[in-house]
């Protein structure tokens, strides 16, 4: 058999930089804080902590760097009478004005507008602080256990005849916005 060819160094080239890795936008910090205190007699009982978890996020966010634009805060204060039928305790007091309460309406505003405008490389915090359960699912066949969860908002009416809580705020509606938010390039966290 022939002798192999002998080796040949390759021909000399400037040097390869390293591979870089794509450059991720720096995107905003932006924020739908919910926080449900009080609810209509016989839905559920009222929730006092959602008040100072809502403010204290809202705060914290703000505080690290998010622009008080991009946080939209959606909660009712406990009312004098539940204040003093839990004996008066400690609330966060705050400069931190809320958009609204958290109804239905003004819950599926917020998310809209957040999925609207987003752009990749966004940080969206989602939080519900408040009340949920379970109904009957929306779509016959979507739930493995046949279960929806819900969120109730401020404006929750009792269930209707076919189970369905009124103004209830579904886990798919949730899961709608937060696909529609990663499908826009912005990172979601779900509290």
């Amino acid at each position: 058999p022939p002798p192999d060819p002998p080796a040949t160094d390759p021909a000399p080239s400037e040097p390869v930089p390293p591979p870089q890795a794509k450059a991720e936008a720096k995107g905003r910090i932006r924020a739908v804080i919910i926080g449900v205190v009080n609810y209509k007699d016989g839905i559920a009982t009222p929730m006092i902590g959602a008040f100072n978890d809502s403010v204290l996020i809202a705060e914290t966010l703000i505080r690290e760097g998010a622009q008080p634009g991009d946080v939209t805060l959606l909660l009712d204060p406990p009312t004098p009478e539940l204040m003093t039928a839990r004996g008066n305790p400690r609330m966060r007091q705050t400069k931190v004005v809320p958009d609204g309460v958290g109804t239905r309406a003004n819950i599926l505003a917020a998310l809209k507008r957040v999925v609207d405008t987003t752009k990749p490389g966004d940080e969206v915090l989602l939080s519900f602080s408040g009340h949920g359960m379970q109904q009957n699912e929306a779509v016959a066949g979507s739930e493995p256990d046949g279960l929806d969860e819900v969120f109730l908002p401020y404006d929750t009416g009792p269930a209707n005849g076919s189970e369905k809580i009124q103004n209830a705020v579904t886990d798919d509606e949730i899961g709608a916005v937060i696909d529609a938010i990663r499908a826009k390039g912005g990172n979601v966290t779900y509290l």
